[in-house]
């Protein structure tokens, strides 16, 4: 379908992309249409472009790295703290509250070295329709008071995004959330949910991570030097950098990739360094008034001032196989997901029983 006849402001799908370096590819399901593509000023050419004092203290860029800690093992754990302690204003760590459930000793030792905490939900999953996501947010936003840590920030696992998410994170007060199924590779702006703007601010970032270089075969100096790569490019875009990465043990070559790629951002002076939130914080210091009428990009006059990214770090959509495709309607159509215990399930009745069918037929086919 042309996408003359899209609005890729308003469509929301998300596809799987491919992305590569040095003859190695690696695949990431992001959103369709990056809005960056679309917007209606937009330098392209270098001779064109005007630089434009976008970021905090007159910086050409800022740098974030955003992790998110969907799973915990204690002593792996006490690692990535140690390392991040000595970068700690520029990390935002985003839980699974359910993860942490048996071991709040971490988070307590995260609170110490000053990392700001904030949620990833309490199951690791974004739900369709908005009583599930409610409550699977109410839930994690209780879990972390209890440890008195006040969330106003949220990111999708696995970048999942939908109205309905939004709708909830308005009605438990949250400022931010960070979905690359929604949007990648651009400044942050607000989406526009049919009849209105929302409230929670989208902050797009670098959709790749670590892991998923290592998984691709990728070694530890080849992902330093594709992340170099990474940075120096979104510098000359002026596009906000925000670097993602996970706490995942089966990957460790993670923690010794960041002791070495923080060090180098640690000596770049042209970036502004700063958490998540405090990013965040800044871009609604600096809103303009009135909404652009490119669907809420934050700071109107920006898209004058970003240039394009390259085909490389948008990605290629990739065609999926008839039968993967069959298997993602399903999925898609009936939510499907086996981390919500069947007693917690919300939403539709319908739903919920078609989940837990196809849930038991999995259960037996293994």
């Amino acid at each position: 379908m042309s996408t003359k006849n899209i609005n890729p402001f308003l469509d929301t799908k998300s596809v799987i992309k491919a992305f590569s370096f040095r003859n190695k590819t690696f695949f990431e399901k992001v959103a369709k249409y990056p809005k960056i593509k679309y917007l209606e000023q937009i330098s392209q050419r270098p001779d064109e472009f005007k630089q434009m004092n976008l970021y905090p203290q007159g910086k050409d860029n800022i740098f974030t790295l955003r992790i998110d800690a969907d799973e915990v093992h204690a002593d792996d754990f006490k690692e990535y703290i140690e390392i991040f302690r000595d970068y700690s204003p520029w990390i935002t760590l985003f839980c699974s509250a359910r993860a942490f459930e048996k071991n709040k000793k971490l988070l307590e030792e995260t609170k110490e070295a000053n990392i700001d905490i904030q949620s990833h939900g309490y199951y690791h999953y974004v739900y369709n329709d908005y009583e599930s996501n409610l409550f699977n947010l109410s839930k994690a936003k209780y879990f972390f008071e209890e440890l008195k840590i006040i969330t106003s920030g949220f990111a999708a696992p696995m970048g999942k995004y939908n109205n309905n998410l939004m709708l909830a994170l308005e009605e438990l007060g949250y400022k931010y959330s960070s979905d690359f199924s929604f949007d990648y590779l651009n400044f942050p702006h607000y989406p526009y949910l049919g009849k209105r703007f929302s409230k929670i601010l989208q902050v797009p970032i670098f959709p790749i991570c670590p892991e998923i270089l290592f998984a691709a075969g990728l070694s530890i100096d080849e992902v330093i030097a594709y992340f170099n790569e990474v940075v120096k490019n979104l510098t000359i875009m002026n596009i906000p950098i925000i670097i993602y990465a996970h706490t995942n043990k089966t990957y460790p070559q993670v923690k010794i990739f960041l002791k070495e790629f923080l060090e180098r951002i640690k000596d770049d002076s042209v970036l502004h360094k700063c958490n998540m939130t405090d990013f965040s914080s800044w871009c609604f210091s600096v809103e303009d008034a009135s909404f652009s009428s490119q669907y809420g990009l934050l700071v109107p006059e920006a898209s004058a001032a970003l240039r394009q990214p390259q085909e490389d770090l948008l990605g290629a959509e990739v065609t999926e196989n008839f039968t993967k495709k069959i298997k993602s309607f399903i999925k898609e159509m009936i939510d499907y997901e086996d981390v919500t215990p069947l007693e917690e399930l919300r939403g539709n009745l319908f739903r919920k029983g078609l989940k837990s069918l196809y849930r038991r037929y999995k259960i037996k086919r293994q």
